[in-house]
């Protein structure tokens, strides 16, 4: 009723696994790894994750990974949502909530956290402690969300363009791919210039979520503020073999953020990949990045 098992997946979906695998390329396990990345990840406790039924019906219909489930849904509802409220990546994920906090009678006077978990597109990630209490954490599920929301917050409150956002969407991936990191952070700036100077905040934290969701709309493996024993990463892209490592600083220097992530050592549970570390230099003044050094873990290490 609420979603498809691990278990589930390869038992009854066995023979669609085999043939759509044959048919698009790729080994079975590429293809189920995919399909926990874009489809999987809905929790109702923070422990056990199931996978969107419709998203993977519709996946061995048409064997193309797609944004089916958020498409299928209410898009022009969300987008005057999150224009009206001004929502960002910070005010869905930064605080955990309690049992609680779902309380609230009428679910369109909630915080937009509990709002958009009520309505599936957020959910939880995990679970802590706080004396008697348990709070959750929250994030989104799967890319497939976090691409759609992202580019309809990019939408909704930066005022860009469809078209552009699509066509950004293909210049990132194809640079990517040729681990042109240069070029993304050029297209990130191009972003940033044109966004209005009376949208722009004088916040760390702004230019970090305004970042983050240039990145995730993409359909990347991006994921924000990333826990380690020593402190949290900014900004974690996953690709193929290659993980990249992105830390954003407000008037300060791209080598102290460079700095930052080596003395963390953000990279350490990545030892084996091919690593390259992002410090990112935002001037307050000028509303965009001024500076980044771009370099692998195996240069000066």
């Amino acid at each position: 009723m609420l979603g498809y098992t691990q278990e589930e997946l390869e038992h009854y979906f066995k023979v669609y696994i085999k043939e759509t695998s044959k048919e698009i390329g790729i080994s079975e396990e590429e293809l189920l790894k995919g399909l926990k990345e874009y489809y999987n990840g809905f929790s109702f406790d923070g422990e056990h994750y199931v996978y969107n039924p419709f998203s993977i019906l519709k996946f061995f219909e048409e064997k193309e990974f797609q944004n089916y489930w958020f498409e299928s849904g209410s898009p022009s509802f969300l987008y005057e949502y999150i224009k009206g409220r001004k929502i960002t990546y910070e005010d869905l994920v930064k605080e955990t909530v309690s049992a609680m906090d779902f309380s609230t009678r009428e679910i369109e006077d909630a915080n937009a956290n509990i709002f958009f978990t009520q309505a599936g597109y957020l959910t939880f990630k995990g679970k802590e402690r706080y004396l008697l209490e348990e709070e959750y954490i929250l994030d989104y599920p799967n890319i497939e969300v976090k691409s759609s929301f992202s580019k309809l917050i990019l939408e909704a409150n930066y005022n860009i363009e469809n078209s552009k956002i699509k066509e950004l969407c293909k210049t990132i991936i194809k640079s990517i791919q040729r681990n042109d990191i240069k070029t993304v952070i050029e297209e990130i700036k191009k972003v940033i210039s044109s966004i209005p100077y009376n949208l722009h905040k004088k916040e760390e934290r702004y230019y970090h979520s305004l970042i983050y969701t240039i990145l995730a709309m993409t359909g990347l493996n991006v994921r924000a503020e990333e826990l380690t024993n020593l402190g949290r990463s900014d900004i974690i892209i996953e690709f193929n073999e290659r993980v990249y490592i992105i830390e954003s600083k407000l008037d300060k220097s791209a080598e102290e953020a460079i700095k930052q992530i080596k003395e963390k050592k953000y990279y350490e549970k990545y030892r084996g990949k091919e690593i390259y570390l992002i410090g990112i230099n935002i001037n307050s003044e000028k509303r965009n990045i001024v500076d980044y050094i771009i370099t692998s873990l195996r240069e000066g290490f």
